[in-house]
């Protein structure tokens, strides 16, 4: 391409503002010399382009002044053009072409859905019906989720597609489609409209948004509060969330699915503090709450099992980011005082409550099982009081970590939250703190959780390996 071309090139990607070219100069291959121009983009004048060109002396030269080229031309412009050196010789650009290139991220991974469906339908032996299979089947083994690639084989395999028959896919089904697989509206009128040419039928965009309204929890959100009944966050009701959790998955399951109450879910919870994170902060805080430092409490389902123990439901992708469900959310610092203030006045109650007494619905009552899993090794220190622990699944001191006989013997994981409070009930506050650090097991609080706090201690984990 000429000089006009070059920077028409350049233009076409002007949101970078700052492009720079790399080319090969062909009077110096053996040397594998590299020169590189840098096109500085200043503003765009009605049809004029300004640019500056950097020197050898490493300063901008005067601006010089190009017409823009239309963007039907830009985008006509090859991956790999020829740019031109400055001696005036064409050479190929050192870029990958664009076709090679993977683009990451959540917003394109689904962009291959249209062209497939144009794809198969450009085919002549290809029905409606393989078309809609094939397109929900491309879309779920996109995501990377099988749990809903299961249910697209529901519609494909269990009878969705019957000629004339209508089928009518419910709005909580379609809901569930859309959130596990993150179509948007384009793309879900797409398949739509593909899958009504075989009558299965999917309810309007406009019912999924008005579903989704209702079943927001916007009446159960809380403002928390701490001891000096200052702002200190939001949530929403622990109880509410794992009851709405729990109805959605049992909509989701297959129409055809059996189980017999009482079932037993089970999911993970935990929390985790962050700070100093600059693109939290605001610009102006508030004096009450800051943005410098956060906790999030929150929890992800496991498994659903029947009053057989059949496993009705079970999460295949549990350590995904996309399956936490947040409950509380602290403009606070990690540390025990406010650790302690959200677990004993919004969590550990309404735990007690659901791990106890269940969560009745319509169809039967649902018995809750939540193990605390979901922390690091600073805030299983908070949650159990161990903060001087060596290790926070056994009781061992630091001299006995050291000593090689009892590293072959092993080391029994014998803390417990039981005997943690119970060592911390024994004596008041002033005396334990004047205990040694081997007489308190490590303890420098009272321990905040009730239930054990279930950590894989990298020490004791490591120190295995030489049993």
């Amino acid at each position: 391409m000429n000089n006009k071309e070059a920077f028409d090139f350049l233009s076409s990607r002007k949101s970078v503002r700052d492009a720079t070219i790399v080319f090969m100069d062909s009077q110096q291959l053996d040397d594998k010399y590299y020169s590189c121009i840098r096109y500085k983009f200043v503003e765009l004048k009605g049809d004029r382009e300004i640019f500056r060109k950097r020197n050898d002396l490493n300063t901008w030269d005067d601006m010089i002044f190009f017409d823009n080229s239309t963007l039907a031309e830009k985008r006509r412009l090859s991956s790999e053009g020829d740019i031109c050196t400055p001696n005036h010789v064409h050479a190929k650009a050192i870029r990958k072409p664009l076709l090679e290139l993977t683009i990451k991220g959540q917003r394109v991974r689904l962009e291959p859905l249209l062209a497939l469906i144009k794809s198969l339908a450009a085919s002549e032996n290809v029905d409606s019906k393989t078309m809609a299979a094939m397109a929900l089947q491309f879309v779920s083994s996109s995501s990377g989720d099988y749990s809903t690639s299961s249910f697209c084989l529901e519609i494909v395999s269990k009878g969705t597609f019957q000629g004339n028959i209508k089928t009518h896919i419910s709005i909580a089904k379609s809901t569930f489609l859309l959130g596990q697989l993150e179509i948007g509206k384009r793309k879900y009128i797409e398949l739509r409209r593909l899958c009504k040419s075989d009558n299965v039928l999917f309810p309007k965009y406009e019912l999924i948004s008005q579903y989704r309204a209702d079943i927001t929890l916007e009446k159960e959100f809380i403002f928390i509060r701490n001891v000096s009944d200052a702002p200190m966050g939001v949530g929403i009701s622990y109880i509410s969330i794992i009851k709405q959790t729990i109805s959605r998955l049992l909509e989701s399951l297959p129409t055809d699915s059996e189980f017999e109450f009482p079932l037993t879910f089970s999911a993970a919870d935990g929390l985790d503090g962050s700070g100093s994170h600059q693109v939290y902060n605001q610009i102006q805080e508030s004096p009450d709450i800051g943005s410098k430092n956060f906790i999030l409490f929150a929890f992800k389902p496991l498994a659903i099992h029947d009053r057989a123990n059949k496993l009705n439901w079970e999460n295949e992708r549990p350590n995904s980011q996309f399956q936490i469900r947040p409950v509380t959310l602290l403009a606070a610092k990690e540390n025990s005082e406010n650790v302690r203030h959200l677990m004993d006045t919004y969590i550990n109650p309404y735990v007690a409550d659901m791990e106890e007494n269940g969560i009745p619905l319509s169809q039967g009552l649902v018995r809750i099982k939540l193990p605390r899993t979901m922390f690091d090794g600073k805030m299983a220190g908070i949650l159990s009081g161990a903060g001087g622990a060596h290790c926070q699944l056994c009781t061992a001191t630091f001299k006995q970590l050291h000593d090689v006989e009892l590293i072959r013997d092993g080391f029994p994981i014998n803390r417990s939250i039981t005997s943690a409070k119970e060592l911390f009930q024994s004596v008041n506050e002033v005396e334990f703190l004047s205990l040694s650090s081997n007489d308190r097991l490590g303890l420098t609080h009272q321990p905040i959780s009730d239930i054990d706090i279930i950590c894989s201690s990298p020490l004791h984990s490591y120190l295995c390996i030489f049993r």
